[in-house]
């Protein structure tokens, strides 16, 4: 489901080259109830991964697929958008929703459909440093802070 899921929209994108790459550094889960997780060991909370980011013809509209390590130090493949305003001083606000894969049932969402997962948050950027807020739907978390650097391709097109 994953490969059909990040070749779909890799083939979908294939005539317009990627803006831009995220760095996925890290993340911190809120209220988490680390010992039923990972065989007591708790969330991984250093979640290594990259996604391709494109900017839409709409001002502050960005799509983006990836992969990371997750919380449960299992690969995830994710598609994404995200929608953020100018609030002055460099500073951006916005939201984002997409689906995410977590294999093997280790869902973070009651909301999951097999390994497929809904996603979504709020985030704050300044430059290049993303940081998002995801409520999660479940009872070993209440949610998760992920950290993202955005690094910009420049003119590719």
């Amino acid at each position: 489901m994953a490969v059909a899921l990040v070749t779909l929209l890799l083939t979908a994108c294939a005539d317009n080259k990627p803006d831009a790459v995220d760095l996925i550094v890290g993340s911190h889960h809120i209220r988490a109830d680390d010992e039923r997780v990972n065989d007591g060991r708790g969330f991984n909370e250093v979640n290594p991964g990259a996604a391709l980011v494109w900017d839409s013809w709409r001002p502050g509209v960005r799509y983006s697929v990836g992969a990371f390590e997750n919380s449960y130090e299992d690969i995830s493949v994710y598609a994404y958008r995200e929608h953020d305003w100018d609030v002055g001083g460099g500073v951006r606000i916005g939201y984002g929703t997409g689906i995410s894969t977590y294999p093997g049932g280790r869902s973070p969402s009651r909301l999951a459909v097999g390994d497929v997962v809904p996603v979504g948050g709020i985030h704050v950027s300044y430059g290049p440093v993303h940081l998002t807020l995801a409520p999660f739907v479940n009872d070993r978390t209440k949610g998760v802070l992920a950290l993202r650097i955005r690094i910009p391709l420049g003119e590719v097109r």
